[in-house]
Formats: structure tokens, C-alpha cells, sequence
């Protein structure tokens, strides 16, 4: 919601925090989410070096958990 408020900046904040809770609670697929989630944001914000690094970190958890 943020990032369609033209707040990317924002976004990327609350993301950074919904990874480190998904990890600390051990929950995997919302990790994968949250990563995601900050991922697009990052390309959003023109970051595609920074975007295409997590995104590739990220693919082969998703073909592994068949999300």
C-alpha cells in the first residue's frame, strides 16, 4: 500500500521488518513473501542491481516450496 502512496522508501522500512518477524518466527513462506514483496519495491525504487540480487537469492526457495 505504501508504494502505491508513492512511499517506496516507507515500504522497504516495513518490509525489512516483515522479513527479520518471518525469520525470527520461523515461518518460511512468509519470509519468502515478505523478500519478495521487498524485492519489487526495490526495483520500484530504481535499485535493479540491489532488485535483481534478492530476486535471485529468492528463486530457488520458491521452486523449492512450490509457491
Amino acid at each position: 500500500m505504501l508504494t502505491e502512496d508513492g512511499d517506496a522508501e516507507a515500504a522497504l522500512r516495513f518490509e525489512d521488518a516483515a522479513v527479520a518477524m518471518a525469520e525470527r518466527l520461523g515461518d518460511e513462506l512468509a519470509s519468502i513473501g515478505a523478500r519478495n514483496n521487498r524485492a519489487c519495491t526495490l526495483r520500484q525504487l530504481g535499485r535493479l542491481d540491489e532488485a535483481y540480487e534478492a530476486f535471485s537469492l529468492l528463486l530457488p526457495e520458491v521452486l523449492a516450496t512450490d509457491v
